[in-house]
């Protein structure tokens, strides 16, 4: 037998004690409040429907508490995605411990602030994704922080290309020290291309400018040179096939061979 008890169908408080769908309080539909206590989807405590405030306690997603569906507040336990915290779904403040991308904590989607733990990339951290500041400490490139995307500040411990700090990509400038095939290398800015090689197949070499092209290069099958500046083509070597030379100025021809 259905035992059912009601007050008033226009208001629709009732109170079912086995239904199929089990126990069962409801204190006005149009509000929507009811009490299941075990119905197919599990417990449930929901105080107004159009508020959606829900509690499950076992619901093929997991424990879950709503407090706003407009807001999509919920705590869910375990939940085929990991247990997550989320205080608002328009904001995505959210927190997952274990969701196929590992453990990950999001304050604003529209800003993307993110903790990841694990997350086949690594564990990063995101303080915008507009701005793109990010700390990966593990990302088949290597440990990385970025500051900023646009201005592409970033950190690499190892990276196939070796350690590197850049620190503005607009400009250039970077460190690297650990081995990029060219070599340890310092360039304070790629526009004006100052850099410091200390072993690049062609040897040890200092560029103050490229535009003006001074080099110090301490070893490099042609022999040590330092050039001050290309256009007038001043260059020492001191030993390049020809031998030690000196050149003052490359539109006069000046050179000096011992």
């Amino acid at each position: 037998m259905k035992k059912v008890g009601f007050s008033d169908w226009s208001l629709g408080t009732v109170v079912v004690s086995d239904w199929s769908l089990g126990t069962v309080v409801v204190s006005d539909w149009s509000l929507g409040t009811v009490v299941v206590s075990d119905w197919s989807l599990g417990t449930v405590v929901v105080s107004d429907w159009s508020l959606g405030t829900v509690v499950f306690s076992d619901w093929s997603l997991g424990t879950a508490v709503f407090s706003d569906w407009s807001l999509g507040t919920v705590v869910v336990s375990d939940w085929s995605l990991g247990t997550a915290v989320v205080s608002d779904w328009s904001l995505g403040t959210v927190v997952f411990s274990d969701w196929s991308l590992g453990t990950v904590v999001v304050s604003d989607w529209s800003l993307g602030t993110v903790v990841v733990s694990d997350w086949s990339l690594g564990t990063a951290v995101v303080s915008d994704w507009s701005l793109g500041t990010v700390v990966v400490s593990d990302w088949s490139l290597g440990t990385v922080v970025v500051s900023d995307w646009s201005l592409g500040t970033v950190v690499v411990s190892d990276w196939s290309l070796g350690t590197v700090v850049v620190s503005d990509w607009s400009l250039g400038t970077a460190v690297v020290k650990v081995n990029w095939s060219l070599g340890t290398v310092v360039v304070s800015d790629w526009s004006l291309g100052t850099v410091v090689v200390s072993d690049w197949s062609l040897g040890t070499v200092v560029f103050s400018d490229w535009s003006l092209g001074t080099v110090v290069v301490s070893d490099w099958s042609l022999g040590t040179a330092v050039v001050s500046d290309w256009s007038l083509g001043t260059v020492v070597f001191s030993d390049w096939s020809l031998g030690t030379a000196v050149v003052s100025d490359w539109s006069l021809g000046t050179v000096g061979v011992q």
